[in-house]
Order: structure tokens, then C-alpha cells, then sequence
């Protein structure tokens, strides 16, 4: 097979038809499904402040505020 260089505007058109594709839906849902919550951290009190969260997939954690969860699912 013989490569061909795309334009630009080639590329875009081929992601946005990619993105609607049942092979992108299924790489989200496995994205997704690679985060774990490790634990909760507080300075004070039982409740947790933030969350540490970890994927496989990035091979990082990540500690996510308490508000910023309940500003994202009150969306």
C-alpha cells in the first residue's frame, strides 16, 4: 500500500467522520472505564475535600476537588 499526505482540511473532515464512528464509541466507554478512585482527602472532617483518581490508560493520578465533581453533575 502507498501512503498519501492529506491536507488540513482532509484531516478534519476524516475526524469528525471518525469521532461518529461504533470504534470511537467503544474506545470512549474503555477510556472511561479505565479511571479508579483511589481514595478521598480531607484536611479536616470526615468528608472528603477532593478525590485522587487514577487510569491505566494515562498511567497518572489526578486529584479532583469535591466542588469541581458537583459543578460537573449538576451539568
Amino acid at each position: 500500500m502507498k501512503r498519501i499526505e492529506l491536507t488540513a482540511e482532509q484531516k478534519t473532515v476524516v475526524m469528525k467522520l471518525f469521532a461518529d464512528t461504533k470504534l470511537m464509541e467503544q474506545l470512549v466507554k474503555d477510556f472511561r472505564k479505565s479511571f479508579k478512585v483511589l481514595e478521598g482527602r480531607t484536611n479536616k472532617g470526615e468528608t472528603p475535600e477532593s478525590y485522587i483518581i487514577w487510569s491505566n490508560v494515562t498511567q497518572r493520578t489526578m486529584e479532583v476537588p469535591t466542588s469541581e465533581l458537583l459543578e460537573e453533575g449538576g451539568k
